[in-house]
């Protein structure tokens, strides 16, 4: 997985690029948790009080920066400047972790669901 993702970065990589680059690294996370047998984490409901399997969330951007930054393609200094960029840009085009633009939700809607 990181091997790919050495392959497709490049420095050039514009923010609006980022989004399928974590699309593809989300694909590749679940498809290895799959062949490798590996299960979601569970949870307890405190609606139902039933263990329920949780679904990992996508790649984000910044776990992207980091893993660039943990196989040397990135500096401290280099990462600490693209953090910086990527929350003002995020922030500014409304985005979230994953590059996608955030939906407006109603207030309802963003309180705990009711178990199914």
């Amino acid at each position: 997985m990181l091997e790919e993702l050495e392959t497709r970065w490049s420095r050039s990589l514009k923010w609006e690029d980022y989004s399928t680059l974590c699309d593809r690294m989300t694909e590749m996370r679940t498809e290895l948790r799959q062949e490798r047998g590996v299960k979601n984490p569970r949870m307890l409901c405190r609606h139902c009080d039933e263990i329920h399997e949780m679904i990992p969330g996508p790649v984000t951007i910044r776990s992207v920066l980091f893993a660039l930054r943990k196989r040397g393609l990135l500096t401290d200094e280099e990462l600490k400047q693209m953090d910086v960029e990527w929350r003002r840009y995020r922030s500014k085009h409304r985005l979230d972790g994953s590059g996608r633009a955030r939906a407006e939700q109603p207030v309802e809607a963003t309180a705990d669901p009711p178990c199914s």
